[in-house]
């Protein structure tokens, strides 16, 4: 059966997937492309030979300041740009992954999911157990969904998403430290603490050529990262869409002999 909003089997309603499953995908396809993009032009700019400069700032004549002046030129900008539409990918994903963990409570099922819907969101922003804790709750929700559909999960795909997106987030963070801190020396070497005038200063490319490098690495795992949660968010959507059309199977009730589940089945 296909319901047309919501039908309840277990402790909740069952959603059929819909339109959070599809945004989630289309900002990760645009997540491939940007990081991938991203990559090749952090990559281009780190083999120039160039210059970067700030042009200061004068409190006697207030001016206003680029927001991407702290980050060399145009490499700034499309920094800022991909961690802004990274903040939107991230709460599209949250959006999809309550649904989908709201119909693995909706599941007929001899065991309680261990993870709640409200839990499956929270546990991104626990430090450290978030270095863990959120492939164990899409794991369960895949695992769960296969199940009840019939078809089988991937642990290998779990495990390449979780393992590709950790790395890449600390790419992104070794890399980012190692350019902010040439520039944040630069920039406290150009303040005058007496009348807060920074004078103009530059950053040679060869003193952040290493932090540039390291990022670059991390937005090609960043790339590969959010293809395989692709995969992961499919293959999760696809089963829970066999459930909305078909129902889940009941489940098998060892206190009743075979005539009794005849009878019910």
């Amino acid at each position: 059966m296909r319901p047309s909003s919501s039908v309840v089997w277990g402790t909740r309603p069952f959603q059929p997937p819909g339109a959070p499953g599809k945004v989630v995908r289309i900002a990760l396809a645009i997540e491939i492309a940007l990081g991938a993009a991203a990559a090749v032009f952090v990559f281009a700019q780190a083999t120039r030979d160039v210059t970067f400069a700030f042009a200061g700032f004068d409190p006697d004549h207030p001016r206003f300041v680029w927001p991407f002046a702290f980050s060399p030129g145009p490499l700034g900008v499309g920094i800022w740009l991909l961690s802004g539409f990274s903040l939107l990918t991230e709460i599209s994903w949250l959006i999809w992954q309550h649904r989908a963990q709201s119909n693995v409570w909706a599941l007929p099922s001899q065991r309680r999911p261990e993870f709640s819907p409200g839990w499956v969101v929270g546990w991104w922003f626990v430090p450290f157990a978030n270095l863990v804790m959120p492939v164990l709750t899409i794991r369960e929700a895949a695992q769960r969904s296969a199940e009840a559909a019939g078809a089988r999960s991937s642990t290998g795909l779990l495990v390449g998403w979780w393992s590709s997106w950790v790395i890449s987030m600390i790419g992104s963070t070794v890399g980012g430290l190692l350019i902010f801190g040439v520039v944040a020396t630069r920039f406290s070497a150009a303040v005058d603490s007496d009348t807060g005038a920074i004078a103009p200063f530059e950053v040679p490319m060869r003193d952040i050529r290493v932090g540039l490098l390291v990022l670059g690495i991390a937005y090609v795992v960043r790339a590969v990262a959010a293809g395989l949660a692709w995969n992961v968010v499919t293959g999760i959507e696809r089963d829970q869409t066999a459930i909305g059309d078909t129902g889940p199977p009941i489940p098998a009730r060892p206190d009743l002999d075979a005539a009794d589940r005849a009878v019910i089945g």
